[in-house]
């Protein structure tokens, strides 16, 4: 394994890019010049964005939030709902349906967050906290 893999990363770790060079042993010293904050590691190919952050200095693993969704589907009506649990606080909600955002809250304490709607949609719920993996789930609301 070689250390030609470059991640370019913000002050918070996140990684803005990550570039695997082949022949140029100075593009580390390019990056140093252009004040960048970078990474030189080994690896199969770059990091991975989504999944991957630089905390002191090295290349770690995003971990995953404990959150728990009691059920994906529910009635319509407004009577059932779908209960979200386990959600740390700071945590940004946002609920969408269709691609449009309908809902957006940031978590105050550790109450359980519940979807429900008097007429049948499909939200898509996303939980946003740096530096965890965002949590993605749907909840469907049927007739």
């Amino acid at each position: 394994m070689t250390n030609n893999v470059y991640s370019v990363y913000e002050e918070d770790g996140r990684i803005k890019q990550s570039n695997q060079v082949f022949g140029n042993e100075k593009y580390g010293d390019v990056l140093h010049e252009r004040n960048m904050r970078f990474l030189q590691h080994g690896g199969e190919g770059h990091a991975n964005l989504q999944k991957h952050w630089v905390d002191k200095n090295n290349l770690c693993e995003r971990k995953p939030m404990l959150i728990i969704l009691s059920k994906p589907r529910v009635k319509a009506g407004g009577i059932d709902a779908a209960r979200i649990t386990g959600i740390p606080r700071g945590a940004k909600i946002t609920v969408s349906a269709n691609n449009l955002t309908i809902f957006q809250q940031v978590q105050q304490g550790t109450s359980p967050f519940d979807i429900s709607s008097v007429a049948p949609v499909i939200y898509t719920v996303r939980v946003h906290k740096w530096p965890y993996q965002d949590w993605v789930n749907q909840v469907e609301i049927s007739a």
